[in-house]
């Protein structure tokens, strides 16, 4: 009868012990002879199963494959470590029922330095739902398989990133304000020119928004939107007609999402 791990087995020259399988957590517990033992199969496929056979999570592991069989993993423990920028990943329809606490929560018990955002532009706010604009964590040398609940995390080179301009408050209600003008963006603007209609559009009763969301709202709607706001162009496959501009929340001044409910930063 053929072992399940008979090919790989073959290779290395020496039976897999059953107690070893899936042995190690992830990439970083591997140790330089591991991955020399791999580098060694020579082959993409057997180093594959490789990882399939002594790591539990081997989320990413085309890219550590492609490093290893290149010979530029030497200390598997640092492998892709990198920074991260982490920011809270809700649906629009939560965000706007609950307060900065809530929404920030899963980031304020987390290890960074605090508070950044996602510098906005129209690009990121047309392709990248939830990303422009959004109050941020930045987490330094993160391993490659951090994640956090309730959060999404990219790396900091795939965006600028920034200080916040002021409040993180006011940062919130902007990005909350930017999150449903992209929810709303292809309703009619005689639709979505009210509280009234954008609840109705996000189908939550308005008698449920929170504080932020109603600031956020109604700035939002203070600033000329949806009656101006970016549309696509069909001649340049999803880029903005105006993508120079700031995208919908970041267009009006400060005041008009200022209020009572600070959240200290």
């Amino acid at each position: 009868m053929t072992r399940a791990w008979q090919s790989l087995e073959d290779a290395l020259g020496y039976l897999l012990r059953p107690e070893d399988e899936q042995s190690v957590t992830n990439f970083n517990e591997m140790t330089p002879e591991m991955v020399e033992e791999m580098r060694n199969l020579g082959s993409r496929l057997l180093a594959t199963e490789y990882l399939r056979f002594y790591v539990s999570n081997t989320e990413a592991y085309d890219e550590f494959v492609d490093d290893v069989l290149a010979g530029t993993v030497s200390e598997p423990s640092t492998w892709g470590r990198r920074d991260v920028v982490v920011f809270p990943s809700d649906r629009v329809s939560f965000l706007v029922t609950h307060e900065s606490e809530e929404i920030l929560a899963p980031m304020l018990g987390v290890n960074g330095e605090r508070w950044f955002r996602v510098v906005p532009t129209v690009r990121d706010w047309w392709g990248f739902p939830g990303y422009a604009g959004a109050p941020a964590v930045i987490v330094r040398d993160a391993p490659y398989w951090f994640e956090l609940n309730g959060a999404s995390v990219y790396n900091t080179d795939s965006d600028p990133v920034e200080a916040l301009p002021g409040d993180i408050e006011v940062t919130l209600r902007r990005w909350v304000a930017s999150r449903v003008a992209r929810d709303c963006q292809r309703r009619e603007p005689g639709k979505v020119d009210s509280i009234s209609g954008v609840c109705r559009e996000l189908q939550i009763e308005e008698s449920d928004l929170s504080q932020v969301g109603r600031k956020a709202i109604t700035g939002l709607l203070r600033s000329g939107w949806p009656h101006q706001r970016p549309q696509p162009d069909a001649t340049r496959s999803g880029h903005m007609m105006d993508e120079e501009q700031l995208p919908p929340g970041y267009r009006n001044e400060d005041e008009h999402f200022v209020g009572e409910d600070k959240l200290d930063s």
